[in-house]
């Protein structure tokens, strides 16, 4: 409620009232339109820290939904859409992993059947990938004896099918870390998740529920399960090869860091898969991911990333997050 103000108050007064009206700048005003209520509880949980005098603006605005109306220039924001959708576009990290000398890192990307047919039997199974979509959408298996009578749907390309998965609870899964890009660095977080899925996992299948679909993941009751990376029990182990083989990553996001700042950066989600030999494969980089997941994981893994990074970019403290060279 708006106090009233008679005409004979004295001036003093008056200004008294306007004061206790307005209301105070935030230390940290945020301006998001995806996971907001992720970012709301990280940007409390970082505003506590903040001098009172303190005044930033943050933005997380996926610009594809429209323009963020109160934009201002000196914003901490996204880096430009033009420069993330190149992230985005399978087709274009699958030649960039090519071109920059990062195949072992990821597995055989062909753009045609034909191509694909010079590596038919070097695995059983291939997966058919649109290059703009994401969550499993549009995604076709292919076994490797079908592949010459396949017929390769346009925007998509052909990937290989891994092999000597790690299991567990004989279920297949595919790993996420988050990497922040921002002011020309990389910046690993601690810690990941695990997308368990809900049926056994069978290597001779072509079934889309086997391999990809991860359908109600968000939800806590689905059989599809999402867990901490860190809770793997060989996740010791693992986590040093996950962390150098990351690192490697650095030539293929050439074209984020520079167009990163101080006030510029982006979030990425990149897909792995671990194999039985403690190595693994990075699959997909999703540059604008999908941050609502199960309560556990947006809690445990999802509001802490939010904050290290927001403490990052703010100049504070941000154990959890660490460099890679």
């Amino acid at each position: 409620m708006t106090e009233s103000i008679d005409a004979n108050t004295p001036v003093a007064d008056i200004a008294e009232t306007v004061t206790q009206n307005e209301k105070p700048e935030p230390a940290l005003a945020i301006f998001t339109n995806r996971a907001s209520p992720l970012f709301a509880r990280a940007a409390a949980q970082v505003e506590a820290q903040l001098p009172a005098t303190a005044r930033h603006r943050f933005s997380y605005w996926a610009t594809f939904y429209g323009e963020n109306p109160d934009a201002q220039a000196d914003d901490i924001q996204l880096i430009d859409r033009s420069v993330t959708n190149l992230a985005e576009s399978k087709s274009w990290i699958a030649r960039q992993v090519i071109a920059r000398g990062l195949e072992a890192l990821f597995p055989r990307s062909c753009f045609s059947v034909n191509d694909a047919l010079a590596y038919q039997y070097q695995c059983p199974l291939w997966f058919s990938k649109p290059v703009h979509l994401s969550g499993g959408r549009g995604i076709e298996c292919v076994a490797s004896g079908d592949l010459a009578d396949y017929s390769l749907p346009q925007h998509h390309i052909l990937q290989q099918g891994i092999q000597n998965l790690a299991l567990l609870d004989g279920r297949k899964f595919t790993g996420r870390i988050y990497i922040l890009v921002w002011n020309q660095q990389l910046w690993l977080f601690d810690d990941g998740f695990i997308l368990l899925h809900g049926v056994p996992f069978d290597p001779a299948s072509t079934g889309y529920d086997v391999h990809v679909d991860h359908r109600g993941y968000e939800k806590d009751d689905s059989p599809v399960e999402m867990r901490l990376l860190s809770s793997l029990a060989d996740f010791d182990q693992r986590w040093p090869v996950l962390q150098a083989a990351a690192a490697q990553l650095r030539p293929l996001f050439s074209e984020l860091l520079d167009a990163s700042a101080s006030n510029r950066y982006v979030m990425l989600g990149i897909d792995f898969l671990l194999q039985e030999n403690n190595e693994l494969q990075f699959i997909e980089v999703n540059a604008i991911p999908n941050f609502i997941h199960s309560s556990h994981i947006n809690s445990q893994l999802n509001v802490p990333f939010f904050t290290q990074s927001l403490q990052l970019m703010l100049g504070l403290e941000a154990p959890r997050l660490f460099t890679l060279d």
